[in-house]
């Protein structure tokens, strides 16, 4: 895949159901730890779903995600990283 985010890149990742991402509908999870190798891979699978939004002041690297039936999946970035083309939300 020329489009792929790589688990060096990641902080952290996020997948439950869609809503707010505060963790009271899903669950955050760590660098190396099996659920964000889970969301990378899912995330990676369905790159062309996928939607980036813009670092802010709280999150200074892009944020990665992807919503879909209900679910969300999410990867936050390290500034700086490199994914190739995703579309930036607006």
């Amino acid at each position: 895949m020329a489009n792929t985010i790589k688990a060096e890149d990641v902080l952290q990742a996020y997948r439950g159901r869609t809503g707010c991402m505060c963790g009271c509908r899903g669950k955050y999870f760590e660098p190396e730890s099996r659920g964000l190798a889970g969301v990378l891979r899912d995330v990676n699978a369905r790159m062309d779903e996928a939607t980036r939004i813009a670092p802010s002041r709280l999150n200074k690297g892009s944020i990665v995600a992807i919503d879909r039936d209900g679910k969300t999946l999410a990867l936050y970035l390290r500034p700086g990283a490199r994914v190739g083309f995703v579309p930036l939300y607006r």
